[in-house]
């Protein structure tokens, strides 16, 4: 870690960082029957969110979601997550559930509960999560703004007790984005100058969301499975032209669309309205921060670095089965995304870039290491290169304004023998 906090010093001083963070936790049920549906939620959702970030120009504030999927979808490293979570009040927090979902005949929330299973994979009553407890211990970590979805049934289970406590398909190449001003503001009144919380979810009190397309398709999962909810969300924001476009607005045109999506597909025999509960106003201004003397840029230092064994990210091969003490699992290196980002942005300059890619290089990746570049559905490889390769592309790029890391593997000495990443592009004018 330290290689990266040394390459990363020189980074912070030319960019600097804006007050807070925007937090996200994806949980996918991804070993249930709507996996192929969720998958495509999963992808979609990283991928609006980096063209999010990139429009603001806030990628140094996104930091990578949290992702409990496969075997981490579970309640106990839910609880293990949240209980580990730690936010300021300039934070935006996000949390999504894409899976199964249920109520008690005597819940008085309107929301569900998330069916999550225990480690060995299955689920009772006692591994349902209530989606507003989610909320509230989220609310109480002391946030700015938290958002609260999920897209999953909201059906009455008999056995299950109550707690206390238009359509937008992705693309098989890269994402890209048009600059708009009108947009940015947008985008900040939505995320970052609201204080309070928002919980929506894909449907109405004792009845069912829906995930369309056939479980497998020659047995592959594509983008023609997806859940309604989850598309029309993002959908709506994609193809929203108002510059004040409200939470109001947005979450109830994406119920619109949802049930109109459920009756064009079902031929009028589905019903699935989402509902959803704001609490908002507008944020207290962020305090004006203390002007600091202007630093040089700092060399970056090339020091050896001792393996830190705690921190590797387990590899596929390793991932066979839960254990009670995998806590890190797919844990991305954010300082390694904030250095991607830099070599690629061309409003730095040639040699800045350069100097950087060679550090990081020498640094960071193992000798053979590889990167594949993900298309926007989450699936389509659409780039396989060497680490060298990668990096000298990158730091000779034009309008690549977002990188994110979807995978990472490392070997035993810490260094780099895999990425997985997401490219997002301003379009050419």
């Amino acid at each position: 870690m330290k290689k990266i906090t040394t390459l990363l010093a020189a980074l912070l001083i030319c960019n600097g960082l804006m007050a807070g963070k925007v937090k996200t936790i994806i949980v996918a049920d991804t070993r249930s029957n709507l996996r192929c549906g969720i998958q495509t939620n999963v992808a979609f959702t990283y991928t609006v969110l980096e063209v999010v970030a990139a429009q603001l120009e806030m990628v140094e504030n996104f930091e990578p979601p949290i992702l409990l999927d496969e075997f981490r979808c579970n309640k106990d490293e839910l609880q293990r997550q949240l209980s580990g979570f730690s936010c300021t009040p300039e934070d935006v927090v996000l949390f999504f559930y894409f899976g199964h979902g249920a109520r008690s005949t005597d819940d008085k929330s309107l929301f569900p509960q998330m069916q999550l299973k225990d480690e060995a994979g299955n689920f009772t009553s006692d591994t349902h999560v209530p989606l507003e407890d989610v909320k509230d211990i989220l609310v109480k970590k002391g946030a700015k703004f938290v958002f609260v979805f999920g897209d999953c049934c909201n059906s009455e289970a008999s056995w299950l007790r109550p707690k206390t406590s238009s359509l937008v398909a992705a693309s098989d190449g890269n994402s890209e984005f048009t600059p708009d001003p009108r947009l940015q503001r947008m985008l900040r009144q939505l995320f970052i100058d609201n204080q309070g919380s928002i919980m929506t979810t894909g449907s109405q009190v004792g009845t069912p969301s829906y995930y369309i397309g056939p479980e497998s398709e020659g047995g592959n999962c594509t983008s023609n499975h997806f859940g309604m909810y989850t598309n029309a969300f993002w959908s709506t924001l994609l193809i929203n032209e108002d510059a004040n476009l409200t939470w109001e607005k947005w979450l109830s045109t994406a119920s619109q669309l949802t049930q109109k999506l459920a009756q064009e597909r079902s031929k009028n025999t589905l019903k699935q309205k989402p509902i959803y509960q704001i609490d908002t106003k507008p944020a207290a201004p962020a305090p004006t921060p203390t002007p600091k003397p202007t630093t040089p840029p700092v060399t970056p230092k090339q020091e050896p670095v001792p393996p830190k064994q705690e921190e590797r990210v387990k590899t596929k091969q390793e991932e066979t089965a839960p254990t009670p003490q995998e806590k890190q699992e797919h844990k991305i290196d954010h300082s390694l995304q904030k250095l991607l980002v830099a070599i690629a942005s061309d409003r730095n300059s040639y040699e800045y870039r350069e100097r950087t890619a060679k550090s990081v290089l020498k640094e960071v990746f193992a000798p053979k290491a590889r990167v594949e570049v993900i298309a926007q559905n989450g699936r389509t490889i659409v780039e396989s290169e060497t680490a060298a390769d990668f990096l000298e592309r990158i730091s000779l790029a034009e309008r690549l304004r977002n990188i994110s890391i979807r995978q990472q593997e490392v070997d035993s000495n810490g260094r780099t023998t895999y990425l997985l990443v997401h490219e997002v592009y301003e379009k050419k004018q």
